[in-house]
């Protein structure tokens, strides 16, 4: 059986849309007509779907969280014995949204096909990438999809749940910037004005600083929405430049090289590193094709040419902590884990271990980080609010001088 996107009309008249599973297109139009349904348009999924050139760039239907509980729900259901087929059936059933449940459908009309689960994934692979497709793999090959599937549902919540700390540390100090901008803008071009106008009465000499305030504010007023759009288009001009090949890796060395903003770049890929290769490893994957795999999961570019290096000398006959170490880009303590898993012959526990500790590391400098902007993002707004303050209360002060004179 296959999935069908349908929309029809019901006894009301009014259209309903949905996926339905059938052999083909007139069959799936029985089962609708069955359900008091007048169907208007019938079309396989695969039709509408699976051109992933189009729908899946603007809008995939498994990633983040939805592919985790996927993956969450797949295996508690073959854990159980459920037959594959039975168990993707039963995950589209409980799924929401359409685009969902068509992709599940169609991966397992792929399976009833005769393809193995990993080649019906491999059909999608903006959804489905080589990391998940290689465990698949060798869940298949081992017979353990079961506990393979686990292992990546953790994998896959425990990434999710690090992407939602990194995003709750920054909410907080961006709130601040936005405050802090509107605060200013408001200042400057609502509050300085209409003062400006009782100093321009007075025809008393302003000190220097008030002159710079309220020549911004001038500026601002005439040609703020100008210097915004000019700066907006600057701002992307200049991130799809830095995403171009030829400067992405310098851009990502200088990153590497902040002092707070480096550090927590290089635990996080290392985290996701060692977590992504302990489960490779684990699963019976070759360690030359789990490294391979464990590039891809790396975003940074001199990282990824790090382990890059790291494969070649492996296949070269080099110990992977050798090769780490030689690398200079990993931290110290997974790559000693490393060598300690490696001569006791437990790598995949080890890497799990090391895994563990760069996740702790890895929200512990998170914590620090949020620790130091947040005051420095305080100290920022009232330095800039300080400024326009003097520089409205230094004419006041010398009005009152001159008066009591």
């Amino acid at each position: 059986m296959a999935g069908f996107s349908y929309e029809a009309k019901d006894a009301k008249a009014k259209t309903k849309k949905g996926v339905i599973e059938a052999d083909n297109a007139r069959h799936a139009r029985a089962l609708l007509r069955e359900k008091g349904l007048f169907p208007l348009r019938v079309k396989e999924a695969a039709e509408s779907s699976q051109r992933e050139g189009f729908n899946f760039t603007f809008g995939n239907p498994m990633r983040g969280s939805k592919l985790a509980l996927f993956t969450r729900q797949l295996a508690t259901l073959v854990d159980s014995a459920m037959p594959i087929d039975e168990a993707l059936a039963t995950v589209a059933a409980q799924s929401e949204g359409n685009a969902t449940k068509q992709l599940i459908l169609q991966v397992r009309s792929k399976l009833v096909e005769g393809h193995t689960l990993a080649s019906a994934l491999a059909q999608f692979p903006n959804s489905f990438d080589t990391l998940y497709r290689s465990l698949v793999r060798a869940g298949e090959a081992s017979g353990l999809l079961g506990e393979v599937l686990e292992e990546l549902a953790v994998h896959l919540e425990d990434n999710l749940d690090t992407q939602q700390k990194v995003m709750g540390a920054l909410a907080y100090p961006i709130i601040l910037l936005v405050l802090s901008v509107g605060i200013v803008t408001y200042l400057m071009t609502a509050v300085v004005p209409e003062i400006v106008s009782v100093f321009d009465r007075s025809g008393q000499a302003l000190p220097k600083l008030t002159e710079v305030v309220i020549a911004m504010s001038d500026y601002l007023l005439n040609y703020g929405a100008i210097t915004g759009v000019v700066l907006l288009i600057i701002a992307v001009g200049l991130a799809r430049w830095l995403k171009t090949d030829a400067v992405r890796p310098s851009w990502h060395q200088f990153i590497l090289r902040i002092p707070i903003a480096g550090t927590l770049v290089r635990t996080l890929e290392a985290s996701r590193y060692a977590s992504t290769l302990s489960i490779l490893v684990g699963a019976g994957v070759n360690l030359i094709d789990a490294l391979r795999i464990c590039t891809e999961v790396l975003s940074n570019e001199v990282m990824k040419s790090a382990n890059q290096a790291v494969v070649e000398k492996v296949t070269s006959g080099s110990s992977l902590f050798k090769a780490l170490d030689d690398s200079k880009q990993f931290p110290l303590l997974l790559v000693h884990m490393v060598g300690s898993g490696e001569r006791s012959g437990e790598l995949a526990q080890m890497l799990k271990r090391a895994s563990i500790h760069q996740n702790r590391e890895l929200n512990g400098k998170i914590q620090t980080a949020v620790t130091v902007l947040e005051p420095l993002m305080i100290l920022i707004m009232g330095a800039f609010v300080l400024v326009i303050v003097l520089a409205v209360l230094m004419p006041m002060l010398e009005m009152n001088n001159m008066v009591k004179l």
